[in-house]
């Protein structure tokens, strides 16, 4: 079974190699940003995703739109694109680790959408909910968004990449830590043609992860 974004897309992606170098990791590029979702009693709910595909995938994308040249996709073919963008990663988590005191936490999306931005690219929102609320205040949580094979490149925007909705609790805060990949890693990656995977460890060395801990600062100094 391919394991990818790379695969999975195939039908809504892989043309979009006629537009950027034909070999070396990745090759669609997501600015993303990432609001951790919180109830009225301070639990983590879920988290909401805005994707914002850089300027050569969106041309390729809009190409598979039914509209006259110069027009904007109308609302009903943006929400049928939404969804099938995020039916397409269901089965992978929606590219999404999430990880709490008890392993890997599983998510499901809802509230899709899909606009094209003052800045002609195409932006992609939804919501993934956790399967049940997560008390961040007795253990921290930490997630990281990224295509195993490295095929896509996905990260938090610079400042305003990494948000909290809804009523987190006083003492949450949320750290990030920057991808560190490997030479051998790095090598390998450049070294990729455009239809080749990577090992399962490849986009997480890519990858951002982010930890939302909202245990007292007693609590963070006992450790």
């Amino acid at each position: 079974m391919q394991r990818t974004m790379k695969s999975v897309l195939a039908g809504l992606a892989i043309a979009a190699l006629s537009t950027v170098p034909a070999s070396a990791h990745p090759h669609v590029w997501i600015d993303m940003r990432v609001s951790s979702i919180f109830d009225d009693v301070g639990n983590l709910t879920g988290f909401q995703h805005v994707w914002s595909f850089d300027e050569f995938y969106t041309v390729f994308q809009l190409d598979g739109f039914d509209v006259t040249d110069g027009e904007v996709p109308g609302d009903d073919q943006l929400a049928t694109y939404a969804l099938a963008m995020t039916d397409s990663i269901k089965e992978f988590g929606y590219l999404m680790r999430i990880e709490g005191i008890d392993g890997r936490l599983q998510v499901d999306a809802r509230a899709q959408s899909a606009r094209l931005r003052p800045d002609k690219r195409l932006e992609l929102t939804f919501t993934v909910d956790l399967d049940a609320p997560v008390d961040v205040t007795k253990w921290p949580v930490r997630y990281s968004v990224f295509d195993p094979d490295y095929f896509i490149e996905i990260l938090h925007e610079k400042d305003t990449g990494i948000l909290m909705t809804g009523r987190p609790p006083a003492t949450c805060t949320t750290q990030m830590e920057r991808p560190t990949p490997t030479f051998e890693m790095i090598s390998l990656a450049a070294s990729l043609d455009s239809m080749d995977q990577g090992p399962d460890t490849l986009g997480a060395a890519f990858a951002e992860n982010v930890t939302i801990d909202c245990r007292p600062e007693e609590a963070r100094s006992a450790e």
